[in-house]
């Protein structure tokens, strides 16, 4: 997410924001940064995250507690962005995880549970007490229900588990575990594990991050600063450096529509998906979508193209009203255009009639064949990202 200047967070009191629950938070995210990030892999948003909290340590070791509220709302935003794109609820994961206590030692508050090491080479990590046989410590969800929890009441439930343990742990330390947390969810990103261990991890990610929290505030805000003032410090209902509801902001691509006349360029439509695929953005054909009707499927690309960040149009000799569309969704929605025409001396008086138009503001290719296209596309490509 955007970085933002510094600014001092001040007492909130009786705001909107702190009513918000995890769906709510998750929602604003979604209106604000969705449309860009659905176009993202679930790799890149998480590298992301990676991302996030090298800063946060950065800030962590220098003791800057100034700027470490931004890189906490960052880190924040970046997780309800993933679970967004993976339809997962932040409330019900994190609810199925700590209902019970502790998931490890199974204590409601305190939490024993060792260190993940201990100190000494030869060291050996105790096993952490069983847990009870029966549940009854078991919040109701009916008597409580997690989906109306605010970000304050998660603050105060892990503060009553985790809260001492944590306050013997340097800044360093907790932002170090947070850090091991989002390394093994990335790791289980990549290995394609099953959906419900990710939201487990999912579920350690955002403890920790509110657990880190509870001790930046013990340490360097006042104690009635809560975490949604400094989420909503930064993002109050808007991309905090384009000031959009929803984020306009330009940044380097990473979707791409391919546009075509498809009976006519086929092979050059997969030569340029190969093109994208190899510089790690995400291709977007008309063909990807279905529909009972075709206009369903018209409908579904036209809005696919205004989530990609440029729009790629492939020609040979004639033209058609809907690639046309997509040339002007493209043009009004101020991507970034690249046509591709095919040498041939017959082309519809249409396209040459289309030619001559955009040569006034765009800048179109020609090509041979397949491997000139791919050449002069990378090409091309490679400048809009530099």
């Amino acid at each position: 997410m955007a970085t933002a200047p510094v600014v001092e967070v001040l007492h909130m009191a009786n705001e909107a924001h702190r009513r918000y629950t995890l769906r709510n938070w998750q929602e604003m995210f979604d209106q604000i940064y969705g449309q860009r990030d659905r176009v993202r892999t679930n790799e890149e948003l998480w590298f992301r995250m990676l991302e996030e909290c090298g800063e946060l340590i950065r800030e962590a070791r220098y003791r800057d507690k100034k700027n470490i509220n931004w890189h906490l709302s960052d880190l924040f935003a970046w997780l309800c962005a993933y679970c967004n794109n993976n339809v997962i609820r932040l409330d019900e994961a994190a609810w199925s995880r700590y209902k019970a206590g502790c998931p490890v030692c199974g204590r409601v508050q305190n939490c024993n549970c060792p260190p993940r090491k201990q100190e000494g080479p030869l060291a050996t990590v105790p096993k952490p007490p069983s847990r009870p046989r029966k549940e009854k410590t078991e919040l109701s969800a009916e008597l409580f229900p997690p989906e109306k929890w605010t970000l304050k009441d998660w603050e105060d439930f892990l503060g009553k588990l985790y809260g001492e343990k944590n306050s013997t742990l340097d800044w360093l330390e907790l932002a170090a575990n947070l850090t091991e947390e989002i390394g093994l969810v990335g790791k289980k990103i990549r290995l394609r594990e099953d959906v419900e261990l990710i939201k487990q991890r999912i579920a350690d990610v955002f403890a920790w991050l509110v657990g880190l929290f509870n001790s930046y505030r013990s340490q360097a805000l006042s104690t009635d600063v809560e975490f949604s003032d400094i989420v909503w410090s930064k993002y109050a209902n808007m991309c905090p450096k384009c000031r959009e509801r929803a984020c306009k902001c330009k940044g380097p691509i990473a979707a791409v529509f391919i546009s075509s006349v498809m009976d006519e360029t086929r092979e050059e439509r997969l030569a340029a998906r190969d093109v994208v695929s190899a510089l790690r953005l995400v291709p977007i054909m008309f063909e990807d979508f279905r529909g009972p009707f075709p206009f369903d499927q018209q409908a579904e690309a036209l809005r696919k193209l205004r989530e990609s960040d440029a729009l790629v149009i492939v020609l040979n000799k004639n033209f058609t009203p809907f690639v046309f569309s997509e040339f002007y969704e493209g043009v009004i929605s101020d991507k970034k255009i690249l046509v591709y025409l095919k040498e041939r001396p017959d082309i519809e008086p249409g396209l040459s009639q289309f030619l001559t138009d955009i040569k006034k503001r765009f800048k179109y290719e020609r090509f041979d064949d397949t491997a000139q296209l791919k050449e002069k596309l990378e090409r091309d490509l490679r400048e809009l990202l530099s």
